[in-house]
This record gives structure tokens, C-alpha cells and sequence, in this order.
């Protein structure tokens, strides 16, 4: 209760920054972040929105609101915004991989990009160098989407031992179950929002 009242204190202060202060873009952004921390994802992807408006190159809020955005399914939207922010910060490991897996998962198949995918899939894995799970599983998914499935049930499995050592059980059982889709010859393609449906 106290946190709740500390979130909405500091959002009513932003509020009054945005009608009066000079840099509103922070204001949106930083308002933006509590309502995400309160699960109002409608209310932040709103706010993201208002601050990219305030200063189109915002890389965090386009980072920010691709973030949210993926998170309620709205994939079309989100890779419109990571590739903004890939834009801006072209070298950036989240950026890559977060586009690479859209591009190799989305179900519409005008929007996935098998070669694109798999070699921004590929050129994060080598930056990190082959030691994050996240970025192998995106690497995997690229490879299912390309039809290679031995190198995607190879990818997927090095991704699944290095989480052995964590304490990541969900990631864990989602990884696994994409890796029996590898080894049964299919991609995995994520779920969308109802609204991607009606585009």
C-alpha cells in the first residue's frame, strides 16, 4: 500500500511537469516506467508514445515501449520500435536479438524474414560470444525458421545447458518445449494480440 502511494505521489508529480516543465519527453518517460511497474501497460505504452513524440529519437522509450509491446503480443508494433532503436544504437545485443525474434517467430509469414533473422540472430550469438542462453535461443528459433533444424536443436540445447546452472525454471520449460518442436521438425511462432488479427 505505502509503494502504491509512493507510485501515484511521484506520477502526479510528473504529471504537473508535463503541463508546465521543459523536458517533457523525460517526464512521459519516467511516467511511463511507473505504470509499467504497475502492470498499466496500456497507460506506458501511451506514455512511451508521448515521449518519442516529444523527441522522436528517444532511443530508451523506443527500446521501452518495444519492450511492452512485445509483452502484449503487439509484435507488429514492437518491431517497428526496435528497429527505430537499432537505428540508434545499431551495435546494441538486446536490440539485435529482440528483432531477430520477431523476425523469426512471428506467425504472419509476410513479416517473418528467414535470411534477416538469422543473420542478426547470428551476429549477436558472436558478439556474446556464444554465452548467453537468451541470445542462442533466439539463434535457434532463426535457424528452425530457415528450415535447419539440426543447428537449431544443437543451438537450442547448448542454451538449455547453460541454464542448468541458473535458477531460470520457467525460461527453462519454454526452451525445452521449443526444442521438442526442433526435433519434430517445427518452428515456433509466437502468439499475437487479437488486435494483430484485425490489422
Amino acid at each position: 500500500m505505502w509503494k502504491q502511494k509512493k507510485a501515484d505521489d511521484a506520477a502526479y508529480h510528473l504529471q504537473q511537469v508535463i503541463q508546465t516543465g521543459p523536458d517533457r519527453a523525460e517526464a512521459y518517460f519516467a511516467l511511463a516506467g511507473i505504470r509499467r511497474a504497475q502492470r498499466r501497460l496500456d497507460d506506458a505504452a501511451d506514455h512511451y508514445r508521448q515521449a518519442i513524440a516529444k523527441r522522436p529519437k528517444f532511443l530508451a522509450a523506443h527500446q521501452h515501449l518495444g519492450n511492452v509491446l512485445q509483452s502484449q503480443r503487439k509484435l507488429t508494433e514492437a518491431l517497428e520500435h526496435y528497429r527505430r532503436a537499432l537505428e540508434l544504437a545499431p551495435n546494441s545485443i538486446d536490440l539485435l536479438n529482440n528483432v531477430a525474434w520477431i523476425l523469426a517467430t512471428h506467425p504472419d509469414p509476410h513479416l517473418r524474414q528467414t535470411e534477416e533473422a538469422l543473420r542478426i540472430a547470428r551476429r549477436a550469438a558472436d558478439e556474446k560470444g556464444g554465452a548467453d542462453p537468451s541470445v542462442l535461443d533466439t539463434l535457434a528459433a532463426a535457424y528452425a525458421n530457415a528450415n535447419q533444424f539440426d543447428e537449431a536443436v544443437a543451438t537450442a540445447t547448448e542454451a538449455l545447458k547453460l541454464l542448468d546452472a541458473t535458477n531460470h525454471k520457467a525460461f527453462q520449460k519454454q526452451l525445452r518445449q521449443r526444442l521438442q518442436l526442433y526435433q519434430q521438425g517445427q518452428p515456433h511462432r509466437e502468439p499475437i494480440a487479437e488486435q494483430e488479427h484485425r490489422r
